[in-house]
């Protein structure tokens, strides 16, 4: 997960803390315009910036978010469901005739 950090002048820092719930997973430190990764930090649920800075305050953009993609998994309710509707339509065909 990179932040793109912009705008940052002399006297300027910001801590970026992330967690997992309330579980701090770690901090990144910036004094100067740069990107920080988060991607090494595991499954990310909260960012925090604590902007310190004496000057004007440090730019935030670029804010972009990768999610793992896992396989997705059928429902076992599908082919329950679709055994239902099997069962209704022979009951019906079965009635008519």
């Amino acid at each position: 997960m990179p932040v793109d950090i912009d705008g940052a002048s002399s006297g300027d820092s910001v801590e970026i803390s992330a967690y997992n719930g309330a579980s701090l997973l770690g901090s990144l430190t910036f004094t100067a315009n740069g990107l920080a990764d988060f991607s090494g930090y595991g499954n990310i649920t909260r960012l925090f910036f604590d902007d310190s800075s004496t000057a004007a305050g440090v730019g935030y953009s670029t804010f972009t978010y990768d999610a793992a993609e896992a396989a997705v998994p059928v429902p076992a309710a599908l082919p329950l469901l679709a055994a239902g509707i099997g069962a209704l339509g022979i009951a019906g065909y079965r009635r008519r005739a």
